[in-house]
């Protein structure tokens, strides 16, 4: 009978062991989904960033001048402002993903930010401009702000990846 009742003592504790290790289990996979999703997500976005369309809008973009109104674009070149709108429109995506904490701001800045801040650079005119012109205040908003974000971390004052990861050791 000893036995018997030490048994039924120990179940609870028992049953609490396990509730105990099932919960550190669920967060461990739980942390384990979000970097996945993370993952999935940084090369989802590498993936369609950097496809031909891209290549060819940023090259011809970066072969101009400073960029100014709508007009100054379209009379120059309307491959350039097709261009324009190729690019810009996937930062845009890229500004509201990192807002909305899809992909981590460090990816963004590492594969893309140098990128971005130059295009924000060169297109500011030119996108407060198509503002004006067609009395859209919130065309390339998230453009905008990613390119503010990553000035706001200095992205452009920050050491090349050469400089910076030159000892790395895969």
């Amino acid at each position: 009978m000893e036995l018997f009742e030490f048994l039924t003592q120990l179940a609870p504790i028992l049953s609490f062991i396990t509730i105990i290790i099932a919960i550190i289990f669920g967060v461990i996979q739980l942390k384990q989904f979000k970097t996945q999703r993370k993952d999935i997500a940084a090369v989802e976005i590498m993936r369609t960033m950097q496809d031909a369309q891209f290549t060819d809008s940023l090259h011809l973009i970066n072969q101009s001048e400073q960029l100014g109104s709508v007009k100054e674009v379209h009379d120059q070149n309307p491959a350039l402002e097709k261009a324009i709108f190729a690019i810009t429109t996937k930062f845009e995506t890229l500004g509201f993903l990192v807002y909305k904490k899809v992909i981590p701001i460090e990816f963004v800045e590492q594969l893309v930010g140098g990128v971005c801040l130059a295009l924000w650079q060169k297109l500011n005119l030119f996108v407060i401009d198509y503002r004006k012109v067609n009395d859209q205040k919130l065309f390339l908003e998230w453009f905008e702000w990613l390119s503010y974000i990553l000035k706001k971390r200095d992205r452009d004052k920050a050491k090349p990846a050469l400089e910076k990861f030159k000892n790395w050791n895969s």
